[in-house]
């Protein structure tokens, strides 16, 4: 049985989760159409842009981990947004991840390992908190 069946879903826009990982998809065309979505799972396919995303407000999670993304745009405006993947996309522009990532936090973004700033040990101060001055 399909899980439209199992839902008595009759329309496309009552869907409120998505999982096609690993479908190589590179196209998101007709995704606007999903304004319900609440749960998507893109991950390990072709997508390059995320443009298609600005009008699903409704987003909690978003996993685009593993694509080709370089430019991010449409995903600034989301409200209810608690977790975004986007690690694995070796093409991401840090500038785009660092906004996300002030908007958002970083508990909530899933940035790729390309954009993690390198910190050298000897610019870190340690403080032992069982040290009593």
């Amino acid at each position: 049985m399909n899980t439209a069946q199992t839902n008595d879903w009759t329309l496309v826009g009552q869907m409120v989760s998505l999982s096609c990982s690993n479908a190589k998809i590179n196209q998101l065309s007709g995704l606007d159409k999903l304004i319900h979505l609440v749960d998507v799972d893109l991950s390990n396919n072709l997508i390059t842009k995320t443009d298609a995303f600005a009008d699903l407000t409704q987003l909690n999670t978003l996993n685009l981990s593993n694509n080709i993304i370089g430019k991010i745009n449409g995903l600034d405006a989301q409200t209810e947004l608690t977790s975004l993947d986007l690690s694995g996309n070796t093409n991401a522009l840090c500038d785009d991840i660092s906004s996300l990532e002030a908007a958002y936090g970083t508990t909530v973004v899933s940035a790729p390992q390309s954009c993690f700033t390198a910190v050298a040990i000897e610019d870190m101060t340690f403080t032992d908190s069982r040290m009593k001055g």
